[in-house]
């Protein structure tokens, strides 16, 4: 990650890196980057990201959230907690389902 506040963060399953959520995110992200060149774009997975799908987000300036690795170890309700907690606490991000 870079560091950098998040302006605009999408939630994503499961994805293999060569798919069509993929394709579909970052046709958002550029038509977001155009439009706000400034704004700080992340993606947040549910599931761990794998080597094809860092590969595909590599080259667009977003800030990878692998939430799936990250609490791997935890079990549902703890991340059901992180999750309530980031919703609750995030005052100005836009957040797209």
């Amino acid at each position: 990650m870079s560091g950098n506040n998040i302006d605009y963060l999408f939630l994503a399953p499961a994805m293999s890196g060569r798919g069509g959520t993929e394709k579909l995110i970052s046709n958002y992200i550029r038509a977001l980057k155009e439009i706000h060149p400034k704004w700080n774009i992340g993606i947040l997975s549910t599931q761990p990201f794998n080597k094809p799908t860092i590969d595909f987000f590599n080259n667009l300036d977003v800030d990878l959230i692998d939430f799936g690795r990250l609490t791997k170890t935890m079990g549902d309700y703890e991340k059901n907690i992180i999750w309530s907690r980031l919703l609750i606490q995030a005052k100005k991000l836009k957040i797209y389902i």
